[in-house]
């Protein structure tokens, strides 16, 4: 006999059948992963605009923490006053050591309330 060279054909370890699961197999997992690759993609917003909302909710949070703190500032100066008319309201004429009660600057418009 002689030799031309070719390569005897391998024998296949599997059967038909199993070789065509194993392909439904191997595209359903492309298929999902292409479904977890789309899912995972970035969507492209312009720059602008995601600045433009980055900025709405900068202000937003911001006249938040003014009100908060202008409240607790009104507050505080509400305590402040009440304290002060409740020494103002004791008999302090006998004790000489109390230091006499000053504004501290407090007057504003939250007093007027």
């Amino acid at each position: 006999m002689a030799d031309t060279g070719a390569r005897p054909k391998e024998k296949s370890s599997k059967k038909p059948s199993s070789l065509k699961e194993d392909s439904v197999s191997l595209k359903n997992v492309e298929a999902m992963l292409k479904a977890q690759l789309a899912s995972l993609t970035l969507k492209k917003i312009p720059i602008s605009r995601e600045r433009d909302q980055l900025l709405q909710e900068r202000a937003q949070l911001q006249k938040i923490v003014e009100r908060r703190d202008s409240v607790e500032t009104c507050r505080l100066r509400r305590e402040i006053e009440e304290l002060k008319q409740q020494l103002a309201d004791f008999d302090l004429s006998d004790d000489t050591r109390s230091p006499p009660v000053s504004d501290f600057g407090l007057k504003g418009s939250c007093l007027d309330s």
